[in-house]
C-alpha cells in the first residue's frame, strides 16, 4: 500500500490547501442540505363540529379522537 504525504513548501501551498479543504466541505453540506425534504400540511375540512382535544394513532390505520364535548370516537379509516 502507498502513502502519500504532502509537504508545503511555501505559505500559498498551506493557503491553497486550505481553500480546497473549506471548498469540499462547502459543496458537501449544500449536496446533504439540497436532497432534505420538507413535509407540508394541507389544510382539510373534517366535518367535526366540536373541537378535538387530542387525536391519536396507534398505527396508519386505528386511532382515537377525543372531543371538547368529552366525546371519544375510534376510527380505523387511517389518517392520510
Amino acid at each position: 500500500m502507498h502513502k502519500f504525504r504532502i509537504v508545503f513548501t511555501s505559505a500559498n501551498d498551506m493557503k491553497r490547501q486550505s481553500i480546497i479543504i473549506i471548498s469540499f466541505i462547502f459543496i458537501f453540506l449544500l449536496t446533504a442540505l439540497s436532497s432534505v425534504s420538507v413535509a407540508e400540511w394541507e389544510f382539510q375540512e373534517s366535518g367535526v363540529t366540536v373541537t378535538l382535544n387530542d387525536v391519536c394513532f396507534v398505527d396508519d390505520m386505528h386511532g382515537l379522537e377525543i372531543g371538547s364535548n368529552r366525546k371519544s370516537q375510534f376510527t380505523t379509516i387511517g389518517f392520510f
